[in-house]
């Protein structure tokens, strides 16, 4: 079972954090969160509720890319 955020679950910043996967692949979730103005724990935490809406997948040194269709 996937766990999705419960508290404050916002869709627009899930889109926003799929956003910057797309504008720079292989960010890292602490970068992605300095872009956008989020601490680094809430993207961790919107991570599962992002893999409910788009494939991503993490790198061996912590990247996030979009999966290619």
């Amino acid at each position: 079972m996937i766990k999705v955020p419960r508290k404050n679950f916002n869709i627009q910043r899930v889109m926003a954090i799929y956003q910057q996967i797309q504008i720079a692949p292989g960010m890292k979730p602490a970068t992605i969160a300095n872009r956008i103005g989020l601490r680094k724990d809430v993207v961790y935490r919107y991570l599962p509720a992002l893999g409910k809406i788009a494939l991503v997948y993490e790198d061996d040194k912590g990247g996030l890319y979009p999966c290619p269709i």
